[in-house]
Parts: C-alpha cells; structure tokens; sequence
C-alpha cells in the first residue's frame, strides 16, 4: 500500500449564468430555464505506481525447510527501470518492459537471497484519472417546501480515453518478467440521468 506521492483534484463550479446571477440575466422564463442551473464538477488524481512484489520461482532451501515459502531473489546491480517510458508501453510487444530482466537473479541452491520483497523502484507506471460530470437543474414548479426540480447529469470517467498500462510481471526467471499485462484504468465511460425531486 505504499504509494509515496498522491496529487486529487477535486472541483466543482456553478456557472454564474440566469437570474440573479452575474451574466445572462432575463426575467424571461424559457431563456432563464435554458441558461441557470449549470454546475461542472472534475475529480482528478495523479499518483505514483504501486509497488509490485518480487517473487521467485522454485524452493531453492529444499522441500520441508521453514523459511521455503519466503525466498528472495539476489540483486545484480544492474538499474531496476528501463529506459521505457509510460506513453510507450505495449502489452502486445515482448521487447516493452518497464523493469530490468537482468537487475535480479534467482537464489542460488541453499541461500534467502539478498533482494527485499518489495524495492522502491520496483513498482507499476504512474497513475493518471480525469472525471467530469455536468450536472442541470431546472426548477420546474417553484414554492418554498416542496419545489418540482428536474436534474440531469452527465458524467465521464477517464475523461481523456487515456490508458495507463500495469499489472507487471514480478517473477523472476518468467519469460514476461518487467513486461505490463493490461490497463491499470477502463476506457472511457460516459453515463447521463435524469431525476425528478418532488
């Protein structure tokens, strides 16, 4: 659960449009329907990759031992990251991956290995995630307790139609090791309602 860098949005503005408001006034009714009510709302969030745990294939410590469930893999030195950036993984490729093959190595026969679980750079791209939702409300029948309103909204989730690939390999020795296996987000999904309140 450790993601060290969080960045939310959240905003919501009411358009200062119709009467009694700053622009757009009219007493006449129909264009003061059409024109007040509007409210924009956007969520945004922004965060780091979560970590992805290491793990190595086999029982290097010999069948029956109490530490065979734990073993760790060694550290080569090489950089954990590739080169690769975000924008450019594909699933689809072999030769796309996000982490280094060669930064870890199996335990040799006998040994824990040196490598902790789980390495700060050893994690899943970036997160990214735009919502926006319009929302109308149209007062139908006004009166002080119980007024007709009329509410349509419409929301759109990953606004942007981005994708941001995840979900990578951590096993070592794995012929997809380092490589992302799908999106970490759904596509674009655009939802729309009406309610009446009475």
């Amino acid at each position: 659960m450790d993601i060290p860098h969080v960045f939310n949005i959240l905003s919501t503005f009411d358009l200062p449009f119709g009467k009694g408001r700053k622009f757009l006034k009219s007493d006449n009714k129909v264009s003061n329907l059409l024109v007040s009510g509007w409210t924009i709302s956007s969520a945004q969030v922004y965060r780091s990759g979560t970590l992805i745990r290491l793990v190595t294939p086999g029982n290097p410590l010999g069948n029956g031992v109490i530490f065979a469930q734990a073993t760790k893999a060694n550290l080569t030195g090489a950089p954990i990251r590739t080169v690769a950036e975000r924008s450019s993984l594909d699933p689809n490729d072999p030769n796309s991956r996000w982490i280094n093959p060669n930064a870890f190595a199996a335990a040799p026969l006998y040994s824990l290995g040196t490598a902790a679980f789980y390495q700060n750079a050893f994690r899943n791209p970036m997160f990214l995630d735009e919502r926006l939702s319009i929302v109308k409300r149209t007062t139908l029948w006004g009166n002080d307790k119980n007024p007709v309103v009329l509410t349509y909204r419409a929301d759109a989730f990953n606004m942007f139609n981005r994708t941001v690939f995840g979900g990578v390999v951590g096993t070592v020795g794995n012929a997809n090791f380092g490589r992302t296996t799908g999106p970490q987000n759904g596509a674009r999904i655009i939802t729309m309602g009406l309610r009446l309140s009475f």
